[in-house]
């Protein structure tokens, strides 16, 4: 019995094979799968991601499909399509499936008069996704809300890990390096106005309307902020602006990216946006080759003209199988 046989076979005959990945990313790039299910709750995720362990298949768990690049050629093993995205309010916190939009999330806390976690309108990741991630914006990140998870273990069974076992760092947490997968989160939050939360959610919106790409498909920022120790003369002597270093001594990548007059770059049909500088655009028939070229380009000039190294803050997916 082969592969596509024996996952139908665990997972009730739902599994799907050559399916085209490239609509269900915010890149809208990437080639087929060679195996995909739609996981409806977190008894489906679980069955998936057991069967794809007991028969060595490579898998990936795929949510709002932001933040990941996908490779031309697909995935070779199987896809697990989150799409689980019940919430409940418990006290002044909410739990959450790990496969729901931040943007519906913040728009649920607000409707519960639950304040917090406003900062994550407009992304348009997974909460899953977002946790994995450490996502921030606006000086506040996700380990600033989670008080603990819900997981599939490495051994396949549902574990919890609190705040600190998830080890949090800029843009980082321990579920980047490891097998774990999450299910769901509850987040801590505070009582408010919802008045109040409706008009700075609206605020916040509006903010990044004004300075991140939203017209064109993306993944999001491409680069971390680098983190940068240079002493003020050499920071004046490699002219970058003092004043650009935040607090915690990052200095944004976009900005470095918009100084070395990449904006408005093309490798085909992706492009640097000319909005903001850390999101690489598709213009309509970009792939992901053309991107990692860009990729590429800009940690060269970056680079060579600043003598800082830019690391990818997206995930590759299919790249290496």
């Amino acid at each position: 019995m082969d592969d596509l046989a024996m996952l139908n076979k665990k997972l009730d005959g739902r599994v799907k094979s050559q399916r085209p990945l490239a609509p269900f990313t915010t890149y809208k790039i990437g080639g087929p799968a060679d195996y995909y299910f739609k996981a409806e709750n977190q008894a489906d995720l679980k069955n998936a991601v057991l069967a794809a362990r007991e028969l060595n298949l490579p898998f990936f768990i795929l949510a709002r499909g932001s933040n990941v690049l996908i490779s031309d050629s697909g995935f070779r093993g199987l896809i697990v399509h989150n799409k689980p995205r019940q919430c409940t309010v418990k006290g002044n916190s909410i739990v959450a499936d790990s496969g729901i939009n931040l943007s519906q999330l913040a728009n649920f806390a607000k409707e519960n008069s639950l304040s917090g976690i406003e900062f994550a309108a407009g992304i348009p990741g997974s909460l899953g996704g977002a946790i994995r991630g450490n996502a921030g914006a606006w000086g506040k990140e996700m380990k600033d809300l989670v008080k603990k998870v819900l997981i599939i273990s490495e051994q396949g069974v549902f574990k919890e890990s609190n705040q600190e076992q998830c080890e949090f760092k800029y843009r980082d947490s321990v579920f980047k390096h490891n097998s774990e997968i999450i299910l769901s989160a509850e987040l801590g939050l505070q009582k408010g106005n919802k008045d109040e939360i409706a008009k700075e959610i609206r605020r916040i919106v509006k903010e990044k309307k004004k300075k991140q790409e939203f017209k064109l498909p993306s993944a999001g920022c491409v680069f971390k902020n680098p983190l940068v120790d240079y002493s003020i003369s050499e920071l004046i002597q490699k002219k970058i602006d003092p004043e650009k270093r935040k607090a915690d001594g990052t200095i944004p990548a976009g900005y470095l990216i918009e100084e070395t007059g990449l904006k408005g770059k093309r490798i085909g049909d992706a492009m640097v946006s000319d909005i903001h500088a850390n999101f690489i655009v598709n213009l309509g028939k970009a792939t992901a080759e053309n991107v990692i070229i860009l990729i590429g380009i800009i940690k060269e000039k970056v680079r060579g003209q600043f003598g800082i190294q830019l690391q990818e803050e997206i995930q590759y997916v299919g790249f290496d199988n």
